[in-house]
Protein backbone atom coordinates (compact mmCIF):
# COMPACT_ATOMS: atom_id res chain seq x y z
CA UNK A 1 0.00 0.00 0.00
CA UNK A 2 1.26 3.46 -0.81
CA UNK A 3 0.79 6.40 1.59
CA UNK A 4 -2.48 7.52 -0.03
CA UNK A 5 -3.90 4.00 0.26
CA UNK A 6 -2.88 3.83 3.94
CA UNK A 7 -4.50 7.17 4.75
CA UNK A 8 -7.74 6.23 3.01
CA UNK A 9 -7.75 2.86 4.80
CA UNK A 10 -7.26 4.65 8.15
CA UNK A 11 -10.10 7.04 7.29
CA UNK A 12 -12.42 4.13 6.54
CA UNK A 13 -11.54 2.25 9.72
CA UNK A 14 -12.83 5.10 11.88
CA UNK A 15 -15.34 3.91 14.46
CA UNK A 16 -18.76 4.54 12.97
CA UNK A 17 -20.80 3.79 16.09
CA UNK A 18 -18.37 5.37 18.51
CA UNK A 19 -17.13 8.92 18.60
CA UNK A 20 -17.61 11.37 15.77
CA UNK A 21 -14.51 12.73 14.09
CA UNK A 22 -13.45 15.94 15.71
CA UNK A 23 -12.19 18.91 13.71
CA UNK A 24 -8.55 18.10 14.31
CA UNK A 25 -9.01 14.63 12.81
CA UNK A 26 -10.92 16.05 9.84
CA UNK A 27 -8.20 18.65 9.29
CA UNK A 28 -5.57 15.89 9.37
CA UNK A 29 -7.09 14.47 6.16
CA UNK A 30 -7.76 17.76 4.36
CA UNK A 31 -4.38 17.61 2.59
CA UNK A 32 -5.19 14.16 1.20
CA UNK A 33 -8.61 15.18 -0.11
CA UNK A 34 -7.26 18.47 -1.50
CA UNK A 35 -4.49 16.59 -3.30
CA UNK A 36 -6.91 14.10 -4.89
CA UNK A 37 -9.30 16.89 -5.91
CA UNK A 38 -6.41 18.78 -7.52
CA UNK A 39 -5.29 15.68 -9.43
CA UNK A 40 -8.88 15.21 -10.64
CA UNK A 41 -9.21 18.89 -11.60
CA UNK A 42 -5.90 18.85 -13.45
CA UNK A 43 -6.90 15.72 -15.37
CA UNK A 44 -10.30 17.20 -16.24
CA UNK A 45 -8.60 20.11 -17.97
CA UNK A 46 -5.99 17.99 -19.77
CA UNK A 47 -6.92 17.82 -23.47
CA UNK A 48 -5.33 14.49 -24.43
CA UNK A 49 -5.85 11.94 -21.69
CA UNK A 50 -4.57 8.39 -21.90
CA UNK A 51 -6.64 5.34 -20.90
CA UNK A 52 -5.43 5.36 -17.28
CA UNK A 53 -6.23 9.07 -16.87
CA UNK A 54 -9.72 8.59 -18.30
CA UNK A 55 -10.28 5.59 -16.03
CA UNK A 56 -8.95 7.50 -13.02
CA UNK A 57 -11.49 10.27 -13.66
CA UNK A 58 -14.38 7.89 -14.26
CA UNK A 59 -13.66 5.91 -11.09
CA UNK A 60 -12.77 8.75 -8.69
CA UNK A 61 -14.74 11.82 -9.74
CA UNK A 62 -18.27 11.36 -8.48
CA UNK A 63 -21.22 13.33 -9.82
CA UNK A 64 -24.77 12.55 -8.83
CA UNK A 65 -26.72 12.44 -5.58
CA UNK A 66 -24.96 11.96 -2.26
CA UNK A 67 -26.40 11.49 1.23
CA UNK A 68 -25.23 12.15 4.77
CA UNK A 69 -27.00 10.81 7.87
CA UNK A 70 -27.01 12.40 11.33
CA UNK A 71 -28.35 10.53 14.34
CA UNK A 72 -27.88 13.50 16.67
CA UNK A 73 -29.79 16.49 15.38
CA UNK A 74 -32.22 19.18 16.46
CA UNK A 75 -35.74 19.23 15.00
CA UNK A 76 -35.39 22.43 12.97
CA UNK A 77 -32.91 24.06 10.61
CA UNK A 78 -29.90 24.21 10.95
CA UNK A 79 -30.56 21.02 12.94
CA UNK A 80 -27.61 21.54 15.26
CA UNK A 81 -25.22 20.54 12.47
CA UNK A 82 -21.81 22.19 12.26
CA UNK A 83 -21.47 23.04 8.58
CA UNK A 84 -17.71 23.44 8.91
CA UNK A 85 -16.80 23.25 5.22
CA UNK A 86 -14.41 20.36 5.90
CA UNK A 87 -14.53 17.11 3.97
CA UNK A 88 -16.72 14.43 5.54
CA UNK A 89 -18.06 11.00 4.71
CA UNK A 90 -21.12 10.99 2.49
CA UNK A 91 -22.55 8.06 0.56
CA UNK A 92 -23.94 7.36 -2.87
CA UNK A 93 -25.79 4.33 -1.43
CA UNK A 94 -29.49 4.81 -2.24
CA UNK A 95 -30.71 2.08 0.12
CA UNK A 96 -29.98 3.08 3.74
CA UNK A 97 -30.82 -0.46 4.89
CA UNK A 98 -27.57 -1.62 3.24
CA UNK A 99 -25.53 0.67 5.46
CA UNK A 100 -24.39 -1.17 8.56
CA UNK A 101 -23.84 2.09 10.42
CA UNK A 102 -27.55 2.95 10.46
CA UNK A 103 -30.00 1.57 12.99
CA UNK A 104 -33.46 0.89 11.60
CA UNK A 105 -35.15 1.92 14.85
CA UNK A 106 -33.64 5.39 14.91
CA UNK A 107 -34.64 8.69 13.32
CA UNK A 108 -32.00 10.36 11.17
CA UNK A 109 -31.55 13.69 9.54
CA UNK A 110 -30.70 12.90 5.93
CA UNK A 111 -28.90 15.59 4.00
CA UNK A 112 -28.77 15.08 0.26
CA UNK A 113 -27.30 17.09 -2.57
CA UNK A 114 -26.52 16.64 -6.24
CA UNK A 115 -22.88 16.91 -7.24
CA UNK A 116 -21.94 18.15 -10.70
CA UNK A 117 -18.97 18.04 -13.03
CA UNK A 118 -17.72 21.34 -11.54
CA UNK A 119 -18.61 20.44 -7.93
CA UNK A 120 -17.67 16.77 -7.60
CA UNK A 121 -16.90 14.36 -4.77
CA UNK A 122 -14.22 11.70 -4.39
CA UNK A 123 -15.46 8.13 -4.74
CA UNK A 124 -13.45 6.04 -2.27
CA UNK A 125 -14.49 2.64 -3.60
CA UNK A 126 -13.86 4.02 -7.09
CA UNK A 127 -10.29 4.75 -6.00
CA UNK A 128 -9.94 1.15 -4.81
CA UNK A 129 -11.47 -0.26 -7.99
CA UNK A 130 -9.26 1.86 -10.25
CA UNK A 131 -6.16 0.80 -8.35
CA UNK A 132 -7.17 -2.85 -8.62
CA UNK A 133 -7.82 -2.51 -12.33
CA UNK A 134 -4.22 -1.38 -12.70
CA UNK A 135 -2.68 -4.09 -10.48
CA UNK A 136 -2.46 -2.31 -7.12
CA UNK A 137 -4.33 -4.98 -5.07
CA UNK A 138 -6.17 -2.54 -2.78
CA UNK A 139 -8.79 -3.73 -0.29
CA UNK A 140 -10.25 -1.04 1.93
CA UNK A 141 -12.33 -3.36 4.05
CA UNK A 142 -15.26 -5.61 4.61
CA UNK A 143 -18.31 -6.00 2.38
CA UNK A 144 -20.12 -3.68 4.80
CA UNK A 145 -17.59 -0.91 4.13
CA UNK A 146 -17.90 -1.60 0.41
CA UNK A 147 -21.72 -1.35 0.61
CA UNK A 148 -21.44 2.04 2.26
CA UNK A 149 -20.16 3.45 -1.06
CA UNK A 150 -18.41 6.37 0.58
CA UNK A 151 -17.99 9.70 -1.14
CA UNK A 152 -15.77 12.44 0.28
CA UNK A 153 -17.30 15.90 0.10
CA UNK A 154 -17.34 19.02 2.31
CA UNK A 155 -20.16 19.57 4.78
CA UNK A 156 -21.29 23.01 3.74
CA UNK A 157 -24.58 24.80 4.12
CA UNK A 158 -25.92 26.33 0.96
CA UNK A 159 -29.07 26.21 -1.11
CA UNK A 160 -28.02 22.90 -2.71
CA UNK A 161 -28.74 20.75 0.36
CA UNK A 162 -32.05 18.99 0.89
CA UNK A 163 -32.99 17.99 4.43
CA UNK A 164 -35.43 15.38 5.63
CA UNK A 165 -36.00 13.47 8.84
CA UNK A 166 -36.39 9.77 8.12
CA UNK A 167 -36.93 6.50 9.91
CA UNK A 168 -36.77 3.30 7.91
Amino acid sequence: MNQTDKLIYQWLQHSKEGYARDKSELIKYEGLWSHLKKVISDLKSKPDKDKFENDFLSYLMFTGTIYRYHKKFEPSYPYGIDFDGLNHSWTKQTDPKKMYILNQDTKYLRISRVLTYDDFGIDIIGYQDCGNKYGENINFGSPAIQDEQEIIYPLKDDDKNKFEIIKF
